[in-house]
């Protein structure tokens, strides 16, 4: 008796944050008769594609970033040892090392507008998308709204997660130049939250929130399950949101 069979298939269109269709599975008989049922939006039609051969599921053992020996330079010096490592979708690497060893020196060399004199190999996947927060503050100034359209993000979404992060609606038209060292750091993050990335990159995100903020961040982080490289210093943070030993600098 004929069959569809259906094992571990995952797909995700270019720029989405999480898969429509994660490890999915199913048998489906040749004389079954199914009906698929949801709301706009959900996958189906893009599910019937891929029955028909018209989607291909996406190759989940493709790393995202691929980082071979790779060490920064500091004006004359070169920083720590070489580092090598892999991130692929989901998974949550941290970066551990004293102050002053050139964690946050190679993260920026790992964006592509970076600036920064490295030597080593950085890959990335085709048409990868990064967010990053930066450890220090972004130059922020005028209202949330061209904030937000200016880093197009959709403005609903960017407010509705601000609301999240315990920012509150008071605020709302306040000035970005004069809000606090912590609701600015929310901007930040709400703002990379927003971004469809498939790699998120945050130095010391948690810098200014409270403690209710950083378990906001946590259970986000934990639900989404996005692909992330982060310093920060918070070990119990690390602890709950890494996937794989730290890598140390």
């Amino acid at each position: 008796m004929g069959m569809i069979k259906i094992e571990n298939v995952t797909f995700q269109y270019d720029g989405m944050l999480t898969p429509i269709f994660a490890n999915l599975n199913l048998n489906i008989d040749q004389y079954w008769r199914m009906g698929l049922i949801g709301r706009n939006g959900r996958g189906k039609t893009t599910f019937l594609k891929l029955l028909l051969g018209q989607l291909q599921p996406a190759k989940t053992n493709t790393p995202l970033l691929t980082v071979n020996d790779l060490q920064v330079k500091r004006g004359p010096q070169w920083l720590a040892q070489p580092v090598s490592f892999e991130i692929s979708n989901h998974d949550r690497l941290i970066l551990s090392g004293e102050n002053g060893a050139g964690k946050s020196s190679l993260l920026a060399a790992l964006l592509p507008q970076a600036t920064i004199e490295y030597r080593g190999t950085i890959n990335w996947a085709h048409q990868a998308k990064v967010s990053y927060v930066a450890q220090s503050f972004e130059q922020l100034s005028g209202s949330l709204t061209a904030y937000a359209e200016k880093n197009g993000v959709a403005v609903d979404q960017f407010f509705n997660l601000l609301r999240k992060l315990g920012f509150e609606r008071a605020y709302f038209q306040t000035p970005m130049q004069e809000l606090s060292m912590g609701q600015k750091r929310k901007v930040s993050l709400a703002r990379s939250l927003c971004e469809p990335a498939n790699l998120y990159i945050w130095d010391e995100p948690l810098n200014y929130l409270d403690v209710i903020t950083r378990q906001q961040i946590e259970d986000l982080i934990l639900t989404v399950a996005p692909a992330m490289l982060i310093i920060d210093h918070d070990q119990l943070f690390v602890e709950h949101v890494a996937t794989q030993p730290a890598i140390e600098i």
